[in-house]
C-alpha cells in the first residue's frame, strides 16, 4: 500500500510540472486574443470616424478646421467627437483632409464633383487598455474618400 502512495505523489508533481509549463503559453494566447480584439475594435472606430468626416465634408457648407477647432460644420471636429465618444482619444490622432481632384487650402474652395478625402491615424499604443504586446508598434488608419455634393 505504501508505494500505491508514491506513485500517486509522483502522479500529482508530474501534473503540478505539466501545469507549470503550459500555463504561461495560455496565458500569453489568451493575452494575445484580447490585444487582437482591441485592434479590430479599435480599427473599426477608426474606420467609422474617417466615413463621418468625409459625409461631412461632400456636403456644402463644411470646413476643414483645425485640432482644436469646435465648430459643427468642421471636419476635424466632427473625427475627433467621434473618436472622443467612442473611448480613442483625439489628441493622439492624426486627421488630413485633402481634395484628390485639385489643390485647396479650405472645403468651401472645392467644386461639387470633387473627390475629398479624410484620413484618420491613431498609433495603437496611445490607445491599447495595457501595454501591448504583440502590436504596440502598429499604427490604426483609415481613409474615406466621397465626392463633394454642393460647393
Amino acid at each position: 500500500m505504501r508505494s500505491h502512495r508514491t506513485r500517486r505523489g509522483r502522479r500529482r508533481g508530474a501534473v503540478a510540472l505539466e501545469c507549470a509549463l503550459t500555463l504561461p503559453f495560455f496565458v500569453l494566447i489568451i493575452f494575445g486574443i484580447i490585444e487582437s480584439g482591441q485592434v479590430m475594435t479599435s480599427e473599426e472606430i477608426i474606420v467609422n470616424a474617417a466615413r463621418e468626416g468625409a459625409r461631412l465634408a461632400s456636403l456644402g457648407g463644411s470646413t476643414i478646421g483645425t485640432g482644436t477647432s469646435n465648430g459643427p460644420d468642421e471636419v476635424n471636429y466632427r473625427v475627433r467627437s467621434y473618436l472622443d465618444t467612442a473611448a480613442v482619444p483625439s489628441a493622439n490622432a492624426v486627421i488630413t483632409v485633402t481634395d484628390l481632384d485639385r489643390s485647396i487650402s479650405d472645403l468651401p474652395q472645392a467644386s461639387a464633383g470633387d473627390q475629398i478625402k479624410v484620413s484618420v491615424s491613431v498609433p495603437f499604443s496611445k490607445i491599447a487598455w495595457s501595454p501591448p504586446m504583440f502590436f504596440g508598434g502598429a499604427v490604426l488608419s483609415s481613409s474615406s474618400t466621397m465626392r463633394k455634393e454642393a460647393p
